[in-house]
């Protein structure tokens, strides 16, 4: 940017002009998108992700290649190239808002390209381990089921569920209410039976009032993402399955979904995605599942036997 250029209203000398701390333009932006209505967790990722970024630029000034030498910061500290993506994803809107306010130069944006590794999903076997009622009785154990089968049988976020009432469970109607949403759009989910089996026993268990959380801690206060991460870590380990991941239940809900030809936009009002390109990065395609319709895709020949011995 050359000196004197104006950015907007604002004119941006390059030379004389002393650049905000970006501790300070961060609040800013933050409480900008707290006025805008943007959901908590959004914001908290905001500061999270630009963490490193502060001690980075903790003595430089902020110029058009400030991305480009913050992407060689973290390569040079062997973060992956996904992590990296996804810290510049949260840092640009924040050096944009810079910019606009006349604070910063314009700032070049870039990703760095790597390949891309196939999302691991639960197999059946896993599944039939993890929704297997449990021996013991107690609070904790049956919570941590319940909430594997809402997972399991739904493919709603971490944060839906952690926000989910007594009142969002409607048996009645078989729905739940989801009220605390990605894109802030409320929307309800179908119960399906054996989850309405599950929903009803540990209702009676947990024997709350209509305001209180469906799953909360001991405590009976909201759950945290970090206690609900461990909670299912150290459920899916006493059943035997290495696997901890929330999200790949929502990976698999839709694979099992796509798989079993389920409406597409049934499957996008289910699960909450804006966009049914966003919803079909969740597919995760196993060679069997390829295997299974390749004979229908693919040409034929003309011979009316195979050479090759089927293998069962």
């Amino acid at each position: 940017m050359r000196k004197g250029e104006k950015v907007g209203k604002v004119q941006f000398n390059t030379t004389d002009k002393k650049q905000k701390p970006y501790d300070e333009v961060l609040e800013e932006y933050c409480e900008l998108c707290k006025r805008r209505g943007l959901a908590e967790i959004t914001i908290k990722g905001y500061r999270y992700s630009t963490r490193y970024f502060k001690k980075f630029n903790e003595n430089t000034m902020i110029n058009r290649n400030t991305i480009l030498d913050y992407i060689k910061y973290l390569q040079d500290n062997n973060f992956k190239w996904t992590t990296i993506n996804s810290y510049i994803r949260k840092l640009t809107p924040v050096l944009n808002y810079g910019f606009e306010m006349g604070y910063y130069p314009k700032v070049k944006v870039q990703y760095v390209k790597g390949q891309k590794e196939a999302k691991e999903i639960y197999t059946q076997e896993e599944l039939s381990k993890l929704l297997e009622k449990p021996k013991a009785k107690d609070f904790v154990t049956i919570r941590n089921w319940t909430m594997t089968w809402v997972f399991a049988s739904t493919g709603i976020r971490r944060t839906e569920l952690i926000n989910l009432k007594v009142s969002n469970v409607n048996l009645l109607e078989r729905t739940l209410l989801l009220n605390t949403t990605k894109n802030k759009n409320a929307r309800y989910v179908p119960i399906s039976s054996s989850l309405y089996d599950a929903l009803c026993e540990y209702i009676e268990l947990r024997n709350g009032k209509n305001s209180d959380y469906l799953f909360p801690t001991i405590y009976n206060t909201k759950m945290s993402t970090s206690t609900i991460n461990k909670e299912l870590q150290i459920y899916n380990l006493s059943k035997g399955v290495l696997r901890s991941s929330i999200h790949a239940y929502r990976h698999t809900f839709i694979t099992n979904a796509v798989n079993s030809n389920v409406n597409i936009l049934l499957l996008k009002k289910i699960t909450g995605h804006s966009s049914t390109t966003t919803l079909s990065g969740y597919y995760n395609a196993k060679i069997n599942d390829t295997l299974d319709i390749i004979d229908t895709i693919a040409p034929k020949n003309n011979k009316r036997h195979s050479k090759f011995t089927k293998i069962k």
